[in-house]
């Protein structure tokens, strides 16, 4: 993708080195993260022009930790389904997902959420709020209990609450709050996760669109991979 174009972290550091105190937007726009991101959205937009095969991109690196900047990065823009990881112990789970569109994951039986394969424990994030009046100089407690993060109004994958953030739940409907708006505002007190175990889970497998494969050297050789259609390499070519 250029290699003139650099990580948001290096501009980041440099910024700082150079005196600066926050950072621009059209730092971050101008990333290398950024820049690949935005290409994955067209091509993916667009399919394959050449074979008419649906799209299929390898991210590669020779360096672990630039795809793991990266990789994040990806995540948080197209979800955990459409980004594989060729490496460690569930790399075969990766590719099977990747080159067959199959996701193997596991089902929390306490509160239904859907883990990926490497988690041990159920990661669905639970939030303590309490619901305030907030007429009056007393700001009385109307409701306090637990609501999944998931079912937050403007929650995404992979945000993290903050105690004492302000969000937006679904009304409970409790006295106090019986004619209200569909959604009130609450505030954070408390932040844990379901934490269930996952050898009481249920393993399942469902379909994704799977688009994207992150590959280093480790493990690079030895694949049919004749299904991609590009490859986005991450280093510089000598």
């Amino acid at each position: 993708p250029g290699f003139n174009l650099d990580w948001v972290e290096d501009k980041l550091s440099n910024h700082h080195a150079a005196g600066g105190s926050s950072m621009s937007p059209s730092l971050i726009q101008n990333s290398k993260a950024r820049y690949v991101i935005d290409m994955v959205e067209d091509l993916h937009g667009r399919g394959s022009a050449y074979s008419g095969d649906p799209f299929k991109c390898i991210v590669f690196s020779q360096f672990r930790n630039v795809l793991n900047v990266l990789g994040s990065q990806l995540i948080l823009r197209f979800g955990q389904s459409a980004v594989a990881e060729f490496w460690g112990k569930y790399r075969k789970l990766e590719l099977e997902k990747f080159t067959d569109g199959l996701q193997r994951t596991w089902k929390c039986t306490t509160c239904g959420y859907v883990n990926e394969p490497l988690e041990k424990r159920c990661k669905r994030q639970r939030l303590k709020v309490v619901i305030r009046n907030n007429h009056g100089q007393l700001q009385e407690a109307l409701w306090t209990g637990n609501v999944w993060a998931d079912e937050i109004q403007g929650y995404f994958r992979g945000f993290s609450f903050q105690r004492l953030q302000v969000v937006s739940i679904r009304n409970p409907g409790t006295p106090g709050l019986q004619g209200r708006e569909d959604y009130v505002t609450a505030t954070v007190v408390d932040a844990n996760r379901c934490n269930e175990k996952r050898r009481k889970g249920v393993w399942q497998r469902e379909n994704v669109d799977c688009f994207l494969l992150l590959l280093s050297r480790d493990g690079s050789t030895g694949l049919d991979l004749s299904m991609v259609t590009h490859v986005i390499l991450l280093d510089k070519i000598w």
